[in-house]
């Protein structure tokens, strides 16, 4: 280390911030390398995790340590070391007038911006995340893999269509939605391929029919892919196969099209947003009633990245110059999420997502009363201070300050295992007590609450990548087990809490609640998927039809024709599995 020679300039911030830190010239210097000589950086690392730094080893070269807890192409500036200024949003004199304007708003959106982000994976999660990606870009998947009965059966990724996985693996997890679906039938059989709704249908009840009982780990969806563009394309002329489509897109022209199919109608444009009232409205639409107007139907809602709260989306939503009263709020409430292309911050986005806060539960009943979404905005007025900001953006340095010497001791290998365990113990402490603030915790925002407009996060459709290249992946809960699964196409698996939080926070494009009842609903569905599990399971994949029909673990009844499907690509692939 002594060898090592330094200009003045670096000679001079060496002793600055070792004055500063207090932390040892060896310290200071491996920090300052790392940081390439930004003093700022470096004294704020120093501060918050230079006691967790060991002096290098004198005989080893100087192994740079970097400080991430600001966002790349920012200028640095640390919100924390702005003037304080006394609160003006605190108290109760806000809440006694029941009042939220505009302006309102926008002091509560100024107050998030100063949030930092956490801006460093920690290392389970880079693990995760490598490993989910090396799987995508392997295309010799190998199509003779048994099946883990204990979890969810996935989709090959056909023509670069990983939003339609997503969003199919999303709705199977519908019962009532299924039920529709499944109890479709017209009696007729599809000639000369005239009638493609037909084709597309009974195609749409196997493939739901074979993620259920099929032996294989994962299917393959071209066949159903190809008439689901055709059929989209039929009804809505929307050519899906020349579009790079998001998710959410997706989502709605298939809902549109089936809607059509379901109802016997006939698609006309001008109608668009009037095709959910019979069949599958009460599942998915979301009706707003605005000034006296005609109402407008939508079945998703879409908002922006850069208002960083949910609460903020819907706010603005609803609460900015007048109320926009939701008339009906539906079983699965969804949104999409995207980053607003006329922000002066467009080009450090693109280089990284801003965090995107939301509750795993959230009750929406202020969306349906002007007296309750007034009440929220003076809620939050006072509880986004300074002086919260403040403590937020001080717990997220120092975690952002932990994962990273974490991760440096892990990389060295040369730290005893049991340091590296005190510092998970302290990362996951400080990521405990992020979670008690209101950008994770419901219960600070809303405190008195009816629990028939209480929601919970299902389902996160994940995006990397730019939107030309991107690759789309899916988190859906199991409130039964209460596990998260990750759906990324052929891989299906058990996801943490901590992994899946932090993905959606900064890349989830896609997110969908359900209501309580939906909740109990989706539960019960849940429950017979895994009861049918384990008897395949106990079976050796055979399936004794009577004893599920028995024990009420299939609805509706499946047509034989689907039956012997089933069982033929069963005995098919047990032959080749042998």
């Amino acid at each position: 280390m002594s060898s090592i020679l330094f200009t003045p300039e670096q000679q001079g911030k060496i002793q600055q911030v070792s004055e500063f830190s207090n932390q040892t010239k060896e310290k200071v210097i491996q920090v300052l390398i790392g940081n390439n000589w930004q003093v700022e950086k470096a004294i704020d690392f120093l501060t918050n995790a230079g006691g967790y730094i060991s002096d290098p080893n004198p005989n080893q070269n100087v192994k740079p340590i970097v400080n991430y807890s600001q966002n790349p192409g920012q200028n640095n500036i640390n919100p924390l070391q702005s003037k304080k200024s006394s609160n003006p949003y605190q108290g109760d004199k806000q809440n006694s007038k029941l009042k939220i304007e505009k302006s309102d708003i926008q002091k509560i959106e100024e107050q998030l911006s100063l949030i930092q982000d956490q801006v460093k994976d920690t290392s389970e999660i880079i693990q995760v995340k490598n490993q989910m990606l090396q799987k995508s870009l392997n295309k010799n998947v190998d199509h003779a893999l048994r099946r883990i009965y204990q979890y969810p059966v996935g989709l090959a990724n056909v023509g670069e269509k990983g939003y339609f996985n997503c969003i199919i693996q999303i709705l199977v997890q519908n019962p009532a939605f299924l039920e529709k679906v499944l109890a479709w039938q017209t009696g007729l059989k599809p000639n000369n391929h005239e009638d493609k709704n037909i084709s597309f249908m009974q195609e749409f009840q196997t493939i739901v029919r074979m993620l259920t009982f099929t032996n294989q780990r994962f299917l393959n969806p071209s066949k159903f892919i190809q008439q689901t563009t055709e059929v989209i394309d039929i009804i809505t002329q929307t050519k899906i196969s020349n579009r790079n489509l998001k998710p959410h897109e997706f989502f709605e022209i298939f809902i549109i099209t089936l809607d059509v199919i379901l109802c016997n109608k006939v698609y006309e444009i001008k109608q668009q947003k009037k095709l959910l009232d019979l069949i599958l409205q009460p599942q998915f639409q979301i009706i707003q009633q605005q000034q006296q107007q005609l109402q407008v139907n939508e079945i998703i809602l879409n908002f922006v990245r850069e208002d960083r709260y949910l609460y903020i989306s819907l706010l603005k939503l609803v609460c900015q110059d007048q109320f926009n009263r939701f008339s009906k709020l539906p079983k699965t409430f969804s949104f999409s999420l995207q980053s607003n292309q006329n922000t002066n911050l467009q080009a450090s986005i693109n280089q990284s997502n801003v965090d995107y806060w939301l509750p795993l539960t959230i009750n929406l009943e202020f969306l349906t009363n002007e007296k309750l979404c007034k009440q929220l905005g003076s809620r939050l007025l006072s509880v986004v201070n300074a002086q919260t900001i403040e403590e937020i953006n001080q717990k997220q340095i120092l975690l952002n300050s932990l994962i990273i010497v974490e991760q440096s001791y892990e990389q060295n290998k040369i730290i005893p295992i049991n340091v590296i365990d005190q510092l998970r113990i302290e990362r996951k402490k400080v990521q405990s007590e992020l979670q008690k603030y209101f950008l994770q915790n419901d219960s600070q925002i809303q405190t008195e609450q009816n629990q028939d407009y209480q929601y919970y996060l299902h389902a996160v459709v994940i995006q990397i990548g730019k939107d030309d290249k991107s690759h789309y992946y899916a988190y859906i809960y199991n409130f039964m087990l209460n596990q998260w699964y990750r759906y990324n196409d052929t891989d299906v698996r058990v996801e943490s809490d901590e992994v899946v939080r932090k993905d959606a926070q900064q890349n989830g494009c896609f997110f969908v609640y359900v209501s309580q009842d939906q909740k109990r609903s989706i539960t019960d569905h849940q429950d017979r998927q895994s009861k049918i599990s384990n008897n395949l399971d106990q079976e050796q994949g055979i399936i004794n039809w009577n004893d599920l029909e028995l024990n009420k673990l299939i609805k509706p009844q499946i047509p034989k024709e689907i039956k012997k499907l089933i069982y033929s690509q069963n005995e098919g692939f047990r032959i080749l599995d042998q």
